[in-house]
C-alpha cells in the first residue's frame, strides 16, 4: 500500500502518455498486491505471475493472508506449470481456483538444431576441454537456490572416482550471484583446473556450450518451468535432475 501511494501519481502520469492496456507483477506477493491497486487505480486490468517463491510462503503467515486476496483479486493469473498452480490453490483452504482465470502457461524455447561434430570439437578447443575428458555442463544463475553449491559437493566425490570429469558452470554475473563464494570453494577443494566458471552468455548461444557438453546437470531443487532443461532436452544433451514436481511435468508432456 505504501508503495502505491509513492507511485500512483506517476503511474497516472504515464497511462496518459501511454495508454496502458494492463498491470503485470511478476511475483503474486507484493508486487501483486501493487499491480491490483494500481488497475484499480487506472481502471485496466492487473495480472499476476507466479513465479514459484511467491506460492510457497508458510500458510499461516500475513504474506499468505495477502497472497489468498490477490488470487482472488487478479483479473488473471498465470502460472509455469501445474504443480505452481497446485500449491497457490492450497492457501485457498479447500475452495478451487476459477481455471478460466488462473492459466497455465508452461515457458517455450526457440527451435534448436542438434549440434555436429564440428562444432561440438571447436567448441571444446575453445574451452580446453581434452578429447578424453567427460564435461558436465550447468547453465543457469550461480547462486545457491539453483544448487550449484551441492553441485561442487557432488563433483567433488565424482571427480576422485572419475579423474576425466571436467564441468564448467555458465552464467556467472560477479556482483549479483554467488560465483566469488564458489570460487573460493573451489580453490579450497583445489579443483580450479576442474570445475570452471564462465559468464552469462546470449540466448542463441546456448547451442555451443552443449555441443561441448556430454552431461547437463540440473540440480535445482525449486523451479517453475525450467527452459535450461527444456533446452538440454531439445539439443539431446543426456541430463541430471531432482525428481521435483516441476520437473515431472516436463516428463509428462
Amino acid at each position: 500500500q505504501g508503495a502505491f501511494l509513492q507511485m500512483r501519481s506517476v503511474a497516472k502520469k504515464l497511462h496518459r502518455e501511454n495508454n496502458f492496456d494492463v498491470v503485470f507483477s511478476f511475483d503474486l506477493g507484493g508486487a501483486g498486491g501493487l499491480a491490483w491497486r494500481l488497475g484499480n487505480y487506472l481502471d485496466v486490468p492487473s495480472t499476476g505471475w507466479a513465479f514459484g517463491l511467491d506460492v510457497r510462503i508458510p500458510a499461516d503467515s500475513t504474506d499468505a493472508d495477502e497472497l489468498r486476496q490477490m488470487l482472488n483479486r487478479l483479473d488473471l493469473v498465470f502460472y509455469q506449470s501445474s504443480e505452481l498452480r497446485d500449491c497457490a490453490e492450497s492457501y485457498l483452504r479447500g475452495d478451487s481456483l476459477d481455471r478460466d482465470r488462473h492459466l497455465l502457461l508452461p515457458h517455450g524455447i526457440p527451435h534448436l538444431d542438434v549440434p555436429d561434430d564440428d562444432l561440438r570439437a571447436a567448441k571444446r578447443k575453445e574451452l580446453g576441454v581434452a578429447n578424453d575428458q567427460i564435461l558436465a555442463l550447468f547453465l543457469s544463475r550461480v547462486v545457491k537456490g539453483k544448487g550449484v553449491d551441492e553441485l561442487l559437493v557432488a563433483f567433488e566425490h565424482a571427480a576422485k572416482q572419475n579423474p576425466n570429469l571436467a564441468c564448467i558452470a555458465v552464467g556467472e554475473t560477479p556482483g549479483f550471484d554467488d560465483s566469488e563464494e564458489l570460487k573460493r570453494s573451489i580453490q579450497a577443494k583445489g579443483l580450479e583446473e576442474r570445475f570452471r566458471l564462465s559468464p552469462a552468455w546470449r540466448p542463441e548461444q546456448v547451442h555451443e556450450f552443449h555441443a561441448a557438453a556430454d552431461i547437463f546437470v540440473f540440480p535445482s531443487k525449486s523451479e517453475g518451468m525450467p527452459n535450461a532443461l527444456l533446452e538440454a532436452m531439445a539439443l539431446g544433451t543426456p541430463s541430471i535432475v531432482f525428481d521435483i514436481p516441476p520437473i515431472r511435468d516436463i516428463v509428462a508432456l
